[in-house]
């Protein structure tokens, strides 16, 4: 069903087929009980089928984890922090000309007005 899931997410995120580079991670969960419902070649030959980016392969990233023990839940939200960028973000964050995120909360605060 992931095919048909990631159609949905990039339709009702409103990228669709306009961007079909947008990254994914594939996390599957579970590997605490013995009997597999998708093989690791299963997730391999998906993450390859639907890995394309403009002019080179790159591959979606496969994490095996289990939510209950805590086994590589960790990694998988450490790659997703380190690797997917938001460019909006990041320039809302960079503010007027500012060369790297050091937005200060307490700084922010003193500069609005009013009482909120």
């Amino acid at each position: 069903h992931l095919a048909k899931w990631r159609r949905e997410f990039l339709n009702q995120a409103g990228i669709g087929d306009s961007n079909p580079d947008f990254p994914f991670v594939l996390l599957g969960n579970k590997i605490d009980i013995d009997e597999r419902v998708v093989s690791r070649r299963q997730a391999r030959g998906f993450a390859q089928e639907h890995s394309t980016v403009t002019g080179s392969k790159v591959e979606i990233p496969c994490f095996e984890a289990s939510a209950k023990d805590g086994i590589h839940v960790e990694d998988a939200f450490l790659y997703i922090a380190k690797n997917v960028r938001i460019p909006q973000l990041e320039l809302d964050m960079l503010g007027s000309g500012s060369s790297r995120l050091d937005w200060d909360a307490e700084s922010e605060r003193k500069k609005s007005k009013g009482c909120c």
